[in-house]
């Protein structure tokens, strides 16, 4: 069956920088280990898009900006600016068969 091997999970998270009075920097930190096949993309500024074709090539589309990144595997760490007013959206691609545990630890600082 035609894009039975991939599927993604778009903008399936979004964390809002709604702070107020905050001098310094904010930044959200993204540590963790995924299962097998899966790869994570985070996006600081504009929500994620899916581009693909029916012959199986698939792609999400990030923006051009700082803090736009994405992992796979074990034991990756993020760390995402979020300016004021700005809001990161992260979203997941499930490629073919996945195996393993998965854990993510989501911290913000500022």
């Amino acid at each position: 069956m035609s894009g039975a091997g991939s599927t993604y999970l778009l903008n399936v998270f979004k964390i809002a920088n709604t702070s107020t009075g905050v001098t310094g920097p904010v930044y959200v930190y993204i540590n963790g280990t995924l299962p097998t096949n899966i790869t994570i993309y985070v996006d600081n500024t504009t929500e994620m898009t899916f581009s693909g074709n029916s012959i199986g090539t698939y792609s999400v589309v990030q923006g051009s900006g700082a803090g736009n990144t994405s992992a796979s595997g074990s034991g990756f760490s993020m760390k995402i600016p979020l300016t004021s007013n700005h809001t990161a959206y992260i979203s997941f691609w499930i490629k073919g068969n996945v195996s393993g545990n998965g854990k993510l630890d989501i911290q913000v600082s500022g």
